[in-house]
Order: C-alpha cells, then sequence, then structure tokens
C-alpha cells in the first residue's frame, strides 16, 4: 500500500539530459525547479556528474557518476541513480520522485518502493515514432516498446504534455486513466516578451553568425529538421515568395535529419543568398530571432501528434505572427485571425500564400500578436505548469 506523506514535503527530481545544453528539455527542467523552489518547496535534482547547472542555490544538487561515452555512460547513470535515489530517500524522507521518461525505470520503482514514495514520470513525447523517424530497425522499436509498457506499468503516475500524447499511449499501452494526468509546458513570458525589431536585430548582429537588415522581412523556423516539421515544404515556399518579393529572407534555425536534404533544396533553386540555415542556436539567443521575425512558422504533418510543443509557445508569448496548421494549442482553442493563422494545407503553394498574406498586411500581423500575447499570459506560464506539478505530487 502506498505511503500517504505530508503535503509540503521534500522533492526529488531526477533526470538523465546533458543540462549544460540550453535547449527545450534543459529549460523546462530548469523552470520546473526554479518555481518549485520560489513556491517554498524543497528540491534534490538528480543528474549525471558533467555539467555546471544554473539552479536556485536553495536547490540540492546530487551528482550521480556518468561517463562521456554513449551507451556506456547512460547505462552506468541509470544504474547507479537508484543507489542514490535509496541513499538520500532514507537520509531525507522525500514526498515523491519525479523524474523524465528514461530506461530502467524498474530499478528506480524498487529504490521507491524501499523508501515508500510514489514514482511520477513525464512523458514529453512519441519515442516509437522518433525511433520510426530516424530509422530504427524493427527490432530495436520493438524492444524500446516493451521497455515503455513495463516502464509506465511500474509508475504511479503518468504525466504528459498534451492530451494527444495521453490517448496515444493510452490506447498503445492500455494505460490506467486514473493514473495519468495532462499538464502542457509552459514559457517564460519574460524572456519571450514583444520587442522593438530595430533593437533585437542589432543585438544579433552583436552576437555575430549572421547580419540582418531591419529593413527586410524575415520569415522563420525554429526547430529539429525531421519530416513531420514540413521544413521542406518551408524551403519550397521559399522560392514562391522569393520570386514575388525581393525583400523577404528566411531563417532556418535547428538541425535533424532534413537539414540536408533541406540545404540542397535551396541550393538547387540558387536561394541560398535568401534562405540562411543557422544551424542550433543558445536559447538564450531565440528570443531576439523571433522578435525580428515577421512572421513565424509552426506546421507539421500530423498536427494532432506533433502540434504541440514548447517553440509555439515561445512564438506566441514573444508576439509573433504565426502561421499554424492545428486549431487548438494543448487544448485551448485558436481563433483564425486573432491569435494566429490559420492553414489547412502545408504544400508549398499554399504556405506561400500564407506568408504573403501576412507580409502584406502589417495590421493583421499585430492583431494576431497581441492576442497570442495574451493567450499565452492567460494560459501558459511556468508557474502554472510548476503548480499543476505540484498537485499531482501531493495527491499521490
Amino acid at each position: 500500500m502506498r505511503r500517504k506523506v505530508k503535503e509540503g514535503g521534500h522533492i526529488f527530481y531526477a533526470c538523465y539530459e546533458d543540462l549544460t545544453k540550453e535547449v527545450a528539455w534543459t529549460v523546462h527542467i530548469r523552470e520546473v525547479v526554479n518555481n518549485w523552489v520560489d513556491m517554498g518547496r524543497s528540491v534534490t535534482l538528480f543528474c549525471p556528474s558533467r555539467f555546471p547547472f544554473k539552479i536556485p542555490p536553495e536547490c540540492r544538487v546530487v551528482y550521480v557518476p556518468s561517463l562521456n561515452v554513449r551507451i556506456v555512460g547512460e547505462y552506468l547513470y541509470f544504474l547507479l541513480l537508484p543507489v542514490y535515489i535509496l541513499f538520500y530517500g532514507i537520509k531525507l524522507k522525500p514526498r515523491a520522485l519525479y523524474c523524465r521518461e528514461m530506461s530502467l525505470i524498474f530499478f528506480l520503482f524498487v529504490a521507491c518502493k524501499l523508501v515508500g514514495i510514489p514514482l511520477i514520470v513525464e512523458i514529453n513525447g512519441f519515442l516509437v515514432d522518433d525511433l520510426r523517424i530516424i530509422g530504427t530497425s524493427r527490432l530495436k522499436i520493438r524492444f524500446f516498446s516493451l521497455m515503455q509498457r513495463i516502464n509506465f506499468g511500474l509508475a504511479d503516475a503518468l504525466v504528459f504534455a498534451s492530451s494527444e500524447l495521453k490517448e496515444r499511449h493510452v490506447e498503445m499501452y492500455n494505460l490506467d486513466v486514473e493514473r495519468t494526468y495532462v499538464v502542457p509546458n509552459g514559457v517564460d513570458t519574460d524572456l519571450f516578451s514583444p520587442g522593438e525589431k530595430g533593437r533585437v536585430i542589432k543585438n544579433i548582429s552583436r552576437l555575430g553568425g549572421i547580419k540582418l537588415d531591419p529593413k527586410r522581412s524575415y520569415v522563420t523556423f525554429v526547430g529539429s529538421f525531421y519530416p513531420h516539421s514540413s521544413t521542406r515544404s518551408i524551403v519550397e515556399a521559399s522560392k514562391y515568395v522569393a520570386w514575388e518579393r525581393g525583400d523577404v529572407d528566411f531563417l532556418m534555425i535547428g538541425d535533424g535529419h532534413d537539414l540536408p536534404l533541406c540545404r540542397k533544396i535551396a541550393e538547387e533553386n540558387r536561394l541560398l543568398e535568401r534562405v540562411f540555415f543557422l544551424g542550433v542556436r543558445p536559447h538564450s539567443e531565440i528570443p531576439d530571432f523571433v522578435r525580428a521575425s515577421s512572421v513565424l512558422i509552426f506546421v507539421t504533418t500530423d498536427p494532432k501528434r506533433w502540434g504541440n510543443s514548447m517553440k509555439i509557445l515561445e512564438y506566441m508569448s514573444s508576439g509573433g505572427a504565426v502561421i499554424r496548421n492545428y486549431k487548438t494549442l494543448f487544448d485551448v482553442p485558436l481563433t483564425h485571425g486573432e491569435d494566429f493563422f490559420f492553414i489547412e494545407d502545408v504544400s508549398p503553394k499554399k504556405l506561400a500564400g500564407a506568408i504573403a498574406a501576412l507580409i502584406d498586411d502589417y495590421e493583421l500581423r499585430e492583431r494576431i500578436g497581441r492576442g497570442a500575447r495574451r493567450l499565452i499570459l492567460k494560459n501558459f506560464s511556468w508557474r502554472r505548469t510548476a503548480t499543476r506539478l505540484l498537485e499531482i505530487i501531493d495527491g499521490q
């Protein structure tokens, strides 16, 4: 029988990510931990032993040994983490262990049972689909699917980033719905806030790597170059825009499977002076790139599966005019022309038409940006996310 612990107790948070990287998932960890501490909760963060990480001084950090060797280093960490959870669990008597989805959760489950605390697992993506996209063998996919089934069955509670994620996993693994919860990601509304275009362009130029022109319009994509992100369609659309408008350029920020193909498309169409592939940029630089943009693109081949992420929250929090092919944002309904620009067909010509419509209508862009900012402030702060997670933890 699960031990009922006192509300307001200590929280253990375990992750395996390399927190030296300033990317979406590390931002998520930092923001949740920061908010928990700010709300008066004591937190111990367990993570790999090879990084300096900016966290509140009130948060205890336990560095679990790991090696800078792929697979071997990861599994060393997964095997040692339960030992550390057990040792510190006996010592600190936490309320619960909250962890991001990782391998070998069975051993964490055993440690939690010995300490007498619930295990809560956070799921932020479709692992099996991600493996298919990168060409993983069927045997490996079956293995990881089996591991997921076991891991999810052992957890006391499962926290999904969206309703779509929850529904897909419940269907795939026949999960107990009463153990599943939906808590959307949040966004730093101070960091991602509207800004004056000329000023942010100067700041980008000062950072180096690219010099932007305040007199030009920029269409921007930030994210992973995978088939579901429609990056090929975006680059194909750029040629139609470039033919008709000499003052519009495209900024493609990120990396991934389809990046070489996207570069090839741009090169074959002589677009490399109009489409800039900027690679992965530090998360701290993204706000200025977003503010410098007239149009932001977040379209996907399967909106229900891939239509929600931290990136769309950051676009909208910055007051950007976003093109999107999904009419809800983490279950919050959106209104075309008021807080986003809806496009159903993401083919290059249709996408180019949507871009042109926004470039040509300053008032429409401004109205969408103001509406998007209001919607984010109302529904998607990190404090709201952290509060909901605490409610789930305290309810176990």
